[in-house]
């Protein structure tokens, strides 16, 4: 008997480390280590909790719990069984909750239970959160339970470190990727800016090398003669130099506009980097200098660019180690007031005469400049474009560089618009096949629409447009509340006008309005289909419930930028969505069409038709969130495989949790596998109980899925997928929705 239990229970875990094993999307990974261990303890509801940046407890993953209830319950710690296990580190169980005289106010949350188990998820170095279980149904909980649940909660735990792990190195490499595109953009600027330099200064050095050559000339003797040409070197010369400095001015004008990639960030993570110092570290070394670390234990983030504030302090660590000798100490201390300043203090003198030239501007270019005086112009720079202020001079304790960052809330509010809109419009690019898009917002002052995200754009159309509202195609939009639909913006008699062919290389394009309680907040622009062809009616279709959504994020965001951990969750949300949307396969717009069509046949509602194009497009993004070849494995699925897969639906809607408001889109996502006899997932919904949406939905996934390649097998012919469908009616399907589909394809 102990060996039989011994062996299940060896079994359970193994199946949860093959389900962590299977997916690298948490969502997918919590529910099914909470479905398989509820199934294995046969209780009547199980949960995984995590802690979030505020330290409350929020619900993940649910099982037996109503979903909405779950996903908005909060837990704070010390209160309550789940957040006195937490704040506690330690496991706990309860056979009866009403005989048990620890908990006088029984187990009223996040469910009412009479019986429960619970146990901490402790990661490396912290509680990441906690796994419960309530209710068993043969007989309460025992302390066997609590060693199972125990190792289970250990296993997530390792899952937990895996997945947070493999977020940073997204991070990371995403960081990597941005500093390389900018340093080819960087590359093609100085290209630029030496072609036309070059160009420029052609025409005075051919005239110099002219009058040289006849200068030489012995047969010109005469004074009037040479002074002639020496006039021509002089001018020549004069005009030479002006061309070079206004090239230069010119290039530093350039270099202070252009535009800041501001993110949130954390102080100590860019300093540590720089000195590749671990966590916690007291001290290191930087050249030859001994540097010291004093920060606070925690650290509200600033906002900068990551890329220009690391080279930042790279400057100044490099222009300190150049003018200290190698027995010098530095010490950096962070600290947060009114603002948050940030100090270099080294301990001896820099002479007064050296000092003097550090943050000059004077004579940056000449060549007899030390490097080291230009490091700290270059980290002066950066500050100044940052509208920070950096200070230095000798203080009692030897040279001190400081650095005065200042608050302001409209820049935390701006910051996380873009950080927010940036990713959303990388996933409208990718749904809607787009190169070129740009939002724009009304200025809250002027009323005027600015540009504060783009995709294909140039930076300096992005900061230069300004459009009054009635003004132009977007001011047209915003003003009216309506979006325009151009197929060739040359031709069309209300806006024509001449297309700008080294940004657009498509005469067609779409603009659509952002709407707030019936007022136009802002605008989307897309221009140049990736297919190369005109935009269409079915297109602005698609586009029209995707604003919608860009307008929820609007405002999610003006909300979550107060709250750093809200905003983090919703950037990183929007991540992971635009990285499954890269990677979708069902991009196909017969889908759409054909969806549309079959509601059309079944006399759906305007609201349902004019979702039905966006929901065909992402329905199972989440089939992204598992080991892509599960899908097109030949053999069997194993029981933990089949459950990954049957997670879908509900990985999907986690996925489009941070743009998603929409019921009726919901629903249709999450039982598009419901059967229509009750034999399908998640719920065993039956007949009418699945939304007409999700049964419609239904068919047009698996009439589409047998006419199209699969690795596995060859397309099927339309007259034979219909045949399969119609057999499968009344069991698999609505029978009126496969009649639909039949009329939707003969008409």
């Amino acid at each position: 008997m102990f060996d039989r239990k011994c062996r299940e229970k060896l079994d359970l875990l193994g199946r949860i480390a093959e389900a962590v094993g299977a997916s690298d999307e948490l969502s997918t990974v919590t529910h099914l280590i909470v479905e398989l261990s509820v199934e294995f303890l046969a209780a009547r509801r199980g949960s995984l909790m995590l802690l979030d940046a505020h330290q409350e407890l929020f619900i993940i993953a649910s099982v037996g719990m109503d979903r909405e209830a779950a996903r908005a319950w909060r837990g704070r710690l010390a209160r309550g069984v789940a957040g006195t296990v937490v704040a506690q580190s330690t496991p706990l169980f309860c056979a009866d909750v009403l005989a048990d005289g620890r908990f006088p106010e029984g187990c009223r949350e996040p469910v009412p239970a009479r019986s429960f188990v619970s146990s901490p998820i402790i990661g490396k170095d912290r509680v990441l959160g906690v796994l419960n279980f309530y209710d068993r149904l043969a007989a309460p909980f025992d302390a066997d339970d609590l060693d199972l649940v125990g190792a289970v909660a250990a296993l997530a735990a390792l899952a937990l470190e895996k997945l947070l792990l493999a977020r940073n190195y997204q991070e990371r490499a995403a960081d990597i990727e941005e500093a390389n595109r900018r340093l080819i953009a960087q590359d093609l600027a100085k290209t630029e800016f030496l072609t036309r330099l070059s160009h420029e200064i052609r025409t005075p050095l051919n005239a110099i090398q002219g009058a040289m050559h006849l200068l030489r000339d012995e047969r010109i003797s005469d004074a009037s003669g040479r002074e002639e040409f020496l006039d021509i070197v002089a001018t020549e010369t004069e005009r030479l130099l002006d061309m070079v400095n206004r090239q230069l001015d010119f290039l530093r004008i350039e270099d202070e506009s252009r535009m800041l990639r501001k993110t949130f960030l954390a102080l100590e993570t860019i300093l540590r980097e720089v000195l590749r110092a671990a966590p916690g570290q007291k001290s290191a070394r930087y050249r030859q200098l001994e540097v010291e670390l004093d920060l606070p234990p925690s650290l509200e983030e600033v906002i900068g660019d990551k890329i220009l504030v690391g080279q930042m302090f790279v400057h100044l660590l490099d222009g300190l180690a150049a003018y200290l000798t190698k027995s010098t100490r530095l010490r950096i201390t962070i600290r947060e007031k009114e603002a948050v300043g940030v100090i270099l203090q080294a301990f001896e003198e820099v002479p007064e005469t050296v000092q003097d030239g550090l943050l000059a501007v004077k004579n940056i270019y000449r060549s007899d400049r030390p490097e080291e005086s230009v490091k700290f112009y270059l980290a002066m720079k950066v500050a100044e474009n940052h509208g920070w202020r950096l200070g230095i001079g000798n203080s009692d304790e030897g040279f001190r560089v400081s650095l005065h960052i200042p608050r302001a809330q409209a820049m935390r509010r701006d910051t996380a618009l873009a950080m927010v809109m940036d990713r959303a419009l990388g996933f409208v690019s990718e749904v809607l096949g787009v190169d070129t898009c740009s939002l724009m917002l009304s200025d809250e002052l002027t009323g005027e629409l600015t540009i504060r995200s783009a995709l294909g754009l140039d930076d300096w159309i992005v900061q230069q447009t300004r459009i009054r509202p009635g003004d132009r195609i977007a001011g047209w939009v915003a003003q009216e509340g309506q979006p325009v639909l151009i197929e060739n913006i040359e031709t069309d008699v209300r806006f024509a006008r001449k297309n700008l062919k080294g940004q657009y290389r498509s005469n067609s394009l779409l603009s659509l309005p952002l709407l707030h309680q019936g007022q136009a907040v802002g605008v989307l622009n897309l221009n140049n289909k990736k297919n190369g062809e005109p935009f269409t009616e079915r297109d602005l279709a698609l586009a029209a419930p995707i604003c919608e959504r860009l307008s929820l994020l609007l405002e999610k965001t003006s909300h979550s930028c107060e709250h750093e951990g809200e905003l983090r969750d919703l950037v990183a949300g929007l991540d992971a969505l635009l990285t499954a949307e890269q990677r979708y396969r069902k991009k196909s717009s017969r889908y759409a069409e054909l969806l549309v069509k079959v509601l059309e046949e079944l006399g759906a509602g305007s609201r349902e038709k004019a979702l039905a194009p966006y929901v065909a497009l992402v329905y199972d993004l989440g089939l992204i969130a598992h080991d892509e070849h599960l899908a097109t494995r030949k053999r069997p699925l194993t029981p933990v495989e089949s459950l990954v897969i049957r997670n879908h639906p509900q990985a999907t809607l986690d996925m489009l949790e941070s743009i998603e408001s929409s019921q009726l889109v919901a629903k249709a996502v999450l039982h598009h596998h419901e059967r229509f006899d009750g034999q399908g997932y998640p719920d065993g919904l039956k007949g009418d109980e699945i939304p007409l949406m999700a049964r419609a939905l239904a068919i047009v996934d698996a009439y589409c899925a047998m006419t199209e390649d699969r690795p596995y097998r060859a397309a099927r012919g339309s007259d034979e997928a219909l045949r399969e469908l119609e057999a499968g009616a009344g069991t698999l399907y609505d029978p009126l929705v496969v009649e639909a589909l039949q009329a939707a394809l003969a008409g």
